[in-house]
């Protein structure tokens, strides 16, 4: 790593973040790439192996609780295991969405105009779902405060899956109203505004007091887990029946 970072001349700044990626992912993974292992398999053995590996951590995810072992097992296919390390951005705003992150361990923060910390996300809050189920520009910038462990849902496999479990863009549409409030509100009108025009257009701000909140309020979405679970008592499935 350290002999093409110095021959491509990267900058200082950017050398350490890549060594501070690689660490990471040493600490989580324990210099082990899975999925050099799971690629080697064939496909009857790779997806159940890779089951057995995210079982635990899809056990974290509120929006996966009640679902059954069928379900999850074609969930986990489509889910791909990340390490993000401190300091990184995630979600910048104003840039499309290309995926969607359930967190499974770690800490970021909803960050406001200014670049200040408003909201925390912690172990079973989803981000990303704003872009990509209204289909405009991220209205936010999210940064790792720890290293986390996330599982991604890209665009391409989100929409390939909820095809097969329709309810999950429910519940993803569900959860984010219940989050966001008024403020999603918004953001459903411009992506109404933006489909009319045909494209994608820059999600308000508002009065600028988006994630402003006080101090009371300024905790965590650690709320947004608990109600996922209260959901999970009438959701035994993913999928609908």
């Amino acid at each position: 790593v350290n002999t093409f970072l110095t021959t491509r001349a990267v900058p200082k700044d950017v050398k350490l973040r890549v060594h501070a990626y690689f660490e990471a992912l040493w600490s989580h993974k324990r210099g082990m790439d899975e999925h050099t292992v799971l690629d080697s398999l064939p496909d009857f053995l790779r997806h159940d192996l890779s089951y057995h590996l995210n079982k635990q951590f899809l056990d974290k995810v509120p929006m996966f609780i009640g679902a059954d072992a069928v379900a999850l097992m074609e969930i986990n296919r489509y889910l791909v295991h990340e390490v993000l390390t401190a300091g990184e951005f995630v979600v910048r705003s104003g840039e499309l969405g290309r995926s969607i992150y359930f967190v499974i361990s770690g800490s970021l923060a909803i960050l406001d105009e200014e670049g200040e910390p408003t909201v925390n996300l912690f172990e079973g809050s989803v981000f990303g779902e704003v872009s990509i189920l209204l289909n405009i520009p991220s209205p936010h910038s999210i940064k790792a405060t720890q290293t986390c462990d996330v599982f991604s849902l890209s665009l391409e496999d989100y929409v390939e899956l909820q095809q097969s479990f329709p309810s999950m863009r429910r519940k993803l549409l569900r959860r984010a109203k219940a989050v966001y409030g008024t403020e999603w509100d918004e953001w459903s009108e411009t992506s109404q505004a933006s489909s009319s025009n045909g494209v994608a257009t820059a999600a308000p701000t508002g009065n600028r007091t988006s994630y402003k909140h006080t101090s009371h309020h300024r905790s965590s979405l650690r709320h947004d887990a608990s109600e996922a679970r209260g959901e999970g008592h009438h959701h035994h499935d993913v999928h609908d029946t």
